[in-house]
């Protein structure tokens, strides 16, 4: 059976930055499972998978802009510390925001300047080529 949209794939993969630091594997646990088709993966990297089939091995290059997007300056933020009042900040610090409207956020602490602090909302990696080595290792119908 090859991947096609509605197929539930089961594979192992290594994701590396440019510079072959390795971001996230499964190589040491368990193995990544996704509905083909679904937006649960970068939209480059299902592209490169269709018509694989279990067994296969593959290294996919993708650029930002099929990845997570090109990283956003507009995207940081300046804030007063005094909004962040009760949030652990520290560089680095993850957290999310619930805003009136009932959008919710993620910002990481980017830095300070005196009582500002820097909020960045970008995916951490965003603006970056992603390097994937995948082996599928299971595809099968959804109805299972």
């Amino acid at each position: 059976m090859i991947i096609e949209k509605g197929k539930i794939v089961t594979m192992h993969y290594t994701l590396k930055d440019n510079t072959g630091k390795v971001l996230e594997s499964t190589r040491n646990g368990k193995p990544y499972e996704f509905i083909c088709g679904e937006g649960m993966i970068v939209p480059g990297l299902e592209k490169a998978l269709i018509g694989l089939k279990p067994g296969d091995k593959k290294e996919v290059v993708v650029p930002p802009e099929e990845a997570y997007g090109d990283y956003q300056k507009d995207s940081v933020l300046k804030v007063h510390r005094d909004q962040l009042q009760g949030e652990d900040i520290a560089v680095g610090k993850e957290f999310r925001r619930i805003f009136s409207d009932g959008r919710s956020e993620v910002f990481k602490v980017k830095g300070f300047v005196d009582e500002w602090v820097y909020l960045d909302k970008n995916h951490p990696w965003a603006g970056k080529e992603l390097h994937y080595e995948v082996e599928i290792l299971d595809v099968r119908p959804r109805n299972i």
